[in-house]
């Protein structure tokens, strides 16, 4: 593989093997900035993968998995940042085991993208919401941890309302995003 093909560097994915091989955390969270989950884009007879995230270089996406494997990292949950639009992902590994869960926050003050034609290609994708700007809110304890997906009703409003759009649990040692 070209060494230039990779999202963190050498010495970054060395220091992160290291720190999750010495991890003893319930709770595994990863925070960056664009879509770690796969994603294909397109239509069912022409399918593209996505290259402007870690789907655009699939040798550094499997060795981060498979780093979260070898170490047993106890759940672990990517937190990845604004990109525009909301997601709950189930993060699967080359086979199709899922590894990790990914939540997505939107934007809170700027335009949105909503992608909906990319669920049909995705079926690990567990929720989408790109109408809305907001923020994921998490909270964990030993059985779960829960995020709630949160909308704000206009962005250019600072006094603005905001609403709960959707709920999902991942359960201690099941790295599967469920909605709640």
């Amino acid at each position: 593989e070209d060494p230039s093909r990779t999202v963190l560097g050498a010495e970054q994915e060395r220091w992160l093997d290291g720190a999750l091989a010495a991890s003893r955390a319930r709770w595994t969270v990863l925070a960056q900035a664009v879509m770690f989950a796969p994603m294909i884009e397109g239509s069912p007879g022409s399918p593209r993968i996505w290259t402007d995230a870690w789907s655009g270089y699939p040798p550094a996406r499997e060795r981060l998995l498979g780093s979260l494997r070898r170490h047993r990292v106890a759940n672990p949950v990517v937190l990845t940042g604004d990109i525009h639009s909301f997601w709950v992902n189930a993060v699967p590994d080359a086979r199709g085991q899922v590894v990790a869960a990914e939540l997505v926050t939107s934007s809170i003050a700027t335009s949105n993208t909503h992608r909906p034609e990319r669920l049909a290609l995705n079926p690990h994708i567990a929720f989408h919401d790109g109408e809305h700007c907001g923020y994921v809110r998490c909270e964990a304890d030993a059985a779960r941890l829960r995020a709630d997906v949160i909308g704000i009703d206009d962005m250019r409003d600072p006094r603005s309302g905001r609403k709960v759009l959707a709920s999902f649990e991942v359960a201690d040692g099941d790295p599967q995003p469920r909605r709640l």
